[in-house]
Order: C-alpha cells, then sequence, then structure tokens
C-alpha cells in the first residue's frame, strides 16, 4: 500500500511539474537574408534546390509557377528559395545565380534560373557568364563577384539550415514547421500549404 501511494505521489508531482512548465516546441527559424523572393505575404515557403538536380528542374517546370499564381501573386505566401547545393558545381552555379541577382534583382535571378536550369549539363564558370551576357549583365561585376566568390558564405549558410531541418534532398518545401518534398503532385503540395499557412 506505501508503494502505491508512493506511486501516486510521483505521479502528481510529475503532472503538476509539466503543468507549470509546459513543453514549449523549439521555433526553427530559418535566414532569410540574401535569398531571393516572390511575394511579400507573412506566411513564407522556403524552397530548398539544387541547380544540378533533375528533381529541381522538374519542380520549376511543373510547380513553381503554379505555387506563384494560386498563392503569392494573391497574397496568400511570399516563396523564399534557399540553396542545397549537394555538389561543387552546384555550389558555384548557386553562386552564379546571386551574383546574377546582385545586379538584376529577384525577378532577374528568377530569369537566370529558368535559363540555368535549361542548360543544366553545362555547368561551368564559362557558360555561366555565356547565359548572363544573353539576359544583359554587367560581364565585369558579375565575374568579379564569381571569382571572388563573394556568394559563397550565404550558399554555405543554406546548406546548413537545410541540414539542421534534416533534408538530404531537392526539392524540399518548408512553411511553418512541415517539410514537404516538392516531388509529391502539385495537388498534395497545393493542400498542405492550404492546411499549413495559417
Amino acid at each position: 500500500m506505501k508503494i502505491f501511494k508512493a506511486l501516486i505521489i510521483v505521479i502528481l508531482i510529475i503532472a503538476i511539474i509539466y503543468l507549470l512548465y509546459p513543453q514549449v516546441e523549439e521555433e526553427i527559424v530559418i535566414r532569410r537574408d540574401n535569398s531571393p523572393v516572390k511575394g511579400d505575404a507573412d506566411t513564407k515557403i522556403f524552397i530548398f534546390v539544387d541547380y544540378s538536380s533533375e528533381d529541381t528542374r522538374d519542380f520549376f517546370r511543373n510547380k513553381f509557377q503554379k505555387i506563384v499564381n494560386e498563392f503569392v501573386q494573391t497574397g496568400i505566401v511570399s516563396l523564399y528559395v534557399k540553396d542545397y547545393a549537394l555538389s561543387e558545381s552546384s555550389q558555384r552555379a548557386a553562386e552564379a545565380t546571386r551574383c546574377f541577382r546582385e545586379q538584376k534583382g529577384d525577378e532577374g535571378y528568377f530569369n537566370y534560373v529558368d535559363v540555368l536550369l535549361e542548360n543544366q549539363y553545362n555547368f561551368t564558370t564559362e557558360n555561366f557568364i555565356i547565359i548572363a551576357e544573353g539576359l544583359n549583365i554587367n560581364k565585369f561585376q558579375f565575374e568579379s563577384c564569381l571569382d571572388a566568390r563573394r556568394m559563397m558564405s550565404f550558399v554555405e549558410r543554406d546548406y546548413m539550415d537545410a541540414r539542421g531541418l534534416g533534408i538530404t534532398a531537392t526539392p524540399y518545401l518548408f512553411i511553418n514547421g512541415q517539410i514537404i518534398n516538392g516531388m509529391e503532385s502539385y495537388e498534395s503540395i497545393r493542400m498542405k500549404i492550404l492546411n499549413r499557412k495559417a
């Protein structure tokens, strides 16, 4: 009987401690500094991409613009692109996109990415420059940015954010604590965005 009473007391003490000190989920904070963005809504979606990934290319071809049309242009969400470069060529491609963005802003960045993804098998510094020149960039500034690797630290921080979330491939979306595989159907992604945007 004494053991039973002692057990009840221990359970009550644990319950009181739990009620007095409720468990709080750790809020995940993802850096937005120097990340390309579409939209300015309070609800933010972070898309982790690897420019050498065919899945990332397919996501941009088939789902990205649908998300923009349905959720960004209507003011429901804003989209932030984060680099998850899984190879040296992907790292350099990510740096090139950011060097381009430095001159042409977010819209210019998305134009550069569209062309870059269509030339996915030619990731060389020379081709990064050719693509940029075709989009009317200041070649000297662009080359200087690439050569100095000024954007490397931003790409590396994005990589660390992705690793911290447990992301191991691309594309992946992160919205309000939920990680969504970008290879899911658009309808599945759409429903998850609708359910998580609040």
